[in-house]
């Protein structure tokens, strides 16, 4: 046995270094940040889950308006359409032509800068 200072093997001294190297507060710590950063993370993705639900059901309500005003728009060029056919056939040009096909030309003419608009 060789004298340390107090008269204590070095085994002794050894076992009280690792004892007291470790403080006693160090694995409530570490349970304490284990717990912190799982409720963190539990938050976390509780509100990211939320703010999805929110932006779906944003989505879903503006999906249905756009439905509502396409369905509407369809309905009205439909029954334009229809009304300018029946108009086109009851009443047709003293020369023949189809007016759509007057207008088509006289966009071009317009785009080409040789007619006026009024």
């Amino acid at each position: 046995m060789r004298p340390n200072g107090g008269g204590e093997s070095t085994s002794s001294a050894g076992h009280r270094r690792a004892v007291r190297g470790t403080p006693p507060w160090r694995p409530v710590g570490a349970a304490a940040l284990t717990v912190i950063l799982v409720s963190t993370g539990y938050a976390g993705s509780d509100l990211y889950n939320l703010r999805l639900a929110r932006r779906q059901e944003r989505l879903a309500r503006v999906n249905r308006q756009l439905a509502a005003l396409h369905g509407a728009f369809l309905a009205l060029t439909e029954a334009d359409s229809r009304l300018f056919a029946a108009s086109t056939e009851r009443h047709p040009r003293a020369d023949g032509r189809s007016p759509r096909r007057c207008a088509r030309e006289r966009f071009d003419a317009l785009k080409r800068g040789r007619t006026r608009l009024l």
